[in-house]
């Protein structure tokens, strides 16, 4: 869970601390870590792709550096023995384990009529959540021979609605981890399943995490059509 910004960090309050102008003050550094567990919270992963429009700024020079730091290390010792969960008790959970850990999605192609219906996918970012609840949508109106809608937002600047169509489509495009979890337009069809992310009732229990079915929409038509 360490990020390429705080990869520099600590290599350079290291070189302040030592005098020495080595990465991590010329001391040696052993990191311990599991790839398989979640990213960092609010950085680029140090094993990540670089995104390369926000190099011309100081995080984003930051973070190439702390990535330059992670590439600079070569002596890798990838531990195989299972500590923690040993005994012939625990082989089924250390199976499940290590099945769970391999089990890319790219790799199952999951088929959205059969298994993968009422699977629950975790996934780490916000773009692919968006992305696999839109497929489970489509494929449900599909499945169900039911009519598909696009619900569009209205959003607005400085209380005006904003109108200019290239902006509109840019926020549309967003994620929900752009946006507070917020879609800028979202398929919907009569009859999906869909789960609760709010308090709304505690006491009539709508709250979050509930399932429920789509019952209806209320909606308005804005004048492109939307």
């Amino acid at each position: 869970m360490l990020g390429c910004n705080f990869m520099l960090q600590i290599s350079e309050v290291l070189i302040e601390a030592k005098g020495n102008t080595l990465p991590f003050g010329g001391i040696n550094i052993i990191f311990a870590g599991d790839f398989s567990q979640l990213p960092p919270v609010g950085q680029p992963r140090l094993y990540g792709h670089i995104n390369t429009y926000q190099v011309a700024t100081k995080q984003g020079q930051n973070t190439v550096l702390g990535k330059l730091l992670w590439l600079s290390i070569t002596t890798v010792v990838i531990l195989t023995e299972v500590m923690r969960q040993q005994g012939a008790e625990n082989e089924t959970f250390v199976s499940l384990l290590s099945r769970l850990r391999t089990r890319l999605i790219s790799n199952v192609r999951p088929d959205w009529k059969l298994q993968w219906t009422e699977a629950p996918i975790i996934v780490s970012n916000n773009d692919v959540k968006d992305t696999f609840n839109t497929h489970a949508v489509l494929s449900f109106a599909r499945r169900t021979n039911r009519a598909l809608h696009w619900y569009h937002s209205t959003d607005y600047q400085g209380g005006r609605e904003i109108m200019d169509r290239y902006l509109k489509a840019h926020l549309e495009d967003l994620h929900t981890g752009s946006t507070c979890q917020q879609l800028g337009k979202i398929p919907l069809v009569i009859g999906m399943p869909v789960i609760i992310s709010h308090n709304f009732d505690v006491d009539g229990g709508v709250m979050n995490g509930c399932q429920g079915i789509l019952k209806s929409v209320r909606y308005t038509v804005d004048s492109r059509g939307n």
